[in-house]
């Protein structure tokens, strides 16, 4: 069977302005266009926001109305996309094959790495501990799942505390079905 790590940075935009930005920690984070006032979209939301019921696709102004306290921060492609090609090199240093799904996703075949790193929970961690020295990454939960099973049927769930500040998720699949996306 095949190993399979998913790596899935959540609020990926809003945790590289805190990262970068000290100030911003610990508040609510609005990502995109110029302020509450224009006529654009939510890129992301810091978790701080999004307990106010900020998503993203969401209207500027709307986000503006629910969390008034909000600090919005324009889009900075450029700096989102480096922080992406660091994450991807780490995940690159744990297999050569690394399929990005955007700029904050990927899927890592671990697949006969275990005499190097481990087990396949073990690259996680090691994945993760990686990512935490950026200050983008992540890990809350790590799911070992065998493919082609219903998520209902996840063999072992391991939950931690949140690295880096910033929250995420990356799932481990174990197995010979293909993977769903």
């Amino acid at each position: 069977g095949r190993t399979i790590l998913h790596v899935d940075l959540d609020a990926f935009f809003a945790a590289v302005e805190q990262r970068d930005n000290p100030e911003l920690r610990g508040k609510p984070v609005v990502v995109g266009g110029g302020g509450p006032n224009d006529r654009g979209v939510v890129s992301t939301a810091s978790y701080e926001a999004r307990v106010f019921g900020v998503r993203s696709a969401m209207p500027l102004r709307t986000a503006a109305a629910l969390c008034p306290n909000a600090i919005f921060v324009p889009v900075n492609g450029r700096k989102y996309s480096a922080a992406s090609k660091q994450v991807m090199e780490i995940c690159g240093r744990f297999s050569p094959l690394v399929e990005q799904l955007s700029i904050d996703e990927a899927f890592l075949d671990v697949t006969g790495t275990e005499a190097l790193y481990g087990s396949g929970e073990d690259v996680g961690c090691g994945v993760a501990h990686h990512f935490e020295g950026l200050g983008v990454g992540l890990l809350e939960e790590l799911e070992l799942d065998v493919l082609g099973k219903r998520r209902s049927q996840v063999h072992q769930t391991r939950r931690g505390g949140v690295l880096g500040g910033v929250h995420g998720s990356l799932r481990l699949a174990v197995g010979g079905g293909a993977l769903r996306r």
